[in-house]
């Protein structure tokens, strides 16, 4: 397992920075990039884009050359759009390096995150089968915390879903996923 950082903006970016860290290991994940932002990512040596656009695919490759694009895609969405998105990037020199869905920190029933895995597996395997190995699907936005009366699911129920759910995705592809508030809350409940 691999630990990494997501960057929601360039302030983020030149925070890492300024501690030292290998920003060719960050993504630079905001829905909405103004594109000096992304252009000043690059010169710091982010290397890794989300992207849900033909145009912001365009962007990316004008400004950040040869890089990895994330492209984010929607559940229940049309999954030729991220097929689509995936051959743009590549035909315009970028790596199409994974797929990404945001599922929401309060999420409370394991199953959420098995669907979307099974849900985005024919793309994955549609995708390597014309020779566009993606590496990665990433099913951030954070786990659930325990709200004193919220019901949800135990971390090791979620980690279950999600376990059971990866067989159905090529091996060559990886998990990613961002832990959130789950990390923290405790340290911020009363």
């Amino acid at each position: 397992a691999a630990i990494g950082f997501d960057a929601a903006t360039i302030f983020d970016i030149e925070q890492l920075a300024g501690h030292g860290v290998d920003l060719s290991d960050v993504i630079f994940s905001a829905a909405i990039k103004p594109v000096d932002d992304v252009a000043a990512a690059y010169e710091y040596g982010v290397r890794a884009f989300a992207a849900d656009s033909f145009t912001e695919l365009t962007t990316l490759a004008t400004v950040a050359p040869g890089s990895s694009a994330y492209l984010r895609v929607a559940i229940g969405g049309r999954r030729s759009d991220a097929a689509d998105l995936a051959r743009f990037a590549h035909d315009l020199g970028l790596e199409p390096a994974g797929l990404s869905v945001h599922l929401g920190s309060n999420m409370t029933r394991p199953h959420v995150w098995a669907d979307a895995i099974r849900q985005l597996a024919p793309i994955c395997h549609q995708l390597a089968a014309e020779g566009l190995d993606l590496a990665r699907l990433n099913i951030g936005g954070g786990l659930p915390c325990g709200h004193r009366d919220a019901t949800m699911a135990s971390i090791d129920q979620i980690c279950a879903a999600i376990s059971d759910a990866r067989r159905d995705l090529p091996a060559q592809v990886g998990l990613g996923l961002t832990p959130g508030r789950y990390l923290v809350t405790s340290a911020a409940r009363l």
